[in-house]
């Protein structure tokens, strides 16, 4: 759900939750095959992340005043090939630039 709501995939939100876990040199969540909970330390960390996450989307609205910045979804289809070589390459950074706008990129050699 969470990677959903990030509009990731789940394998790179968990690879981004295990370096977090590795950073911090604790574990934040159990996983099991069916469900994820956090642990005690994850429940003491939790708040402080959240106070993090405020503190730049704060940020980003002094630097940025509303209507200066890219905001939204930005859906993107492309030839899978394309969309490989040339268009996925180019999305880290712009998406560094913009980080309040979401992109969703679909490479697909099928008629859509």
């Amino acid at each position: 759900g969470a990677a959903r709501r990030l509009s990731m995939s789940a394998m790179a939100a968990s690879r981004a939750l295990t370096h977090l876990e590795a950073e911090l040199g604790v574990r934040l969540v159990h996983r099991t095959t069916r469900s994820l909970s956090p642990t005690s330390d994850g429940d003491v960390f939790l708040p402080h992340a959240q106070a993090l996450l405020e503190d730049k989307s704060n940020a980003l609205a002094d630097l940025f005043p509303e209507g200066t910045h890219l905001s939204g979804r930005l859906r993107i289809t492309a030839s899978a090939g394309f969309g490989r070589k040339i268009v996925a390459p180019m999305l880290t950074r712009f998406m560094q630039q913009h980080p309040a706008l979401q992109v969703d990129l679909l490479a697909t050699d099928e008629q859509v």
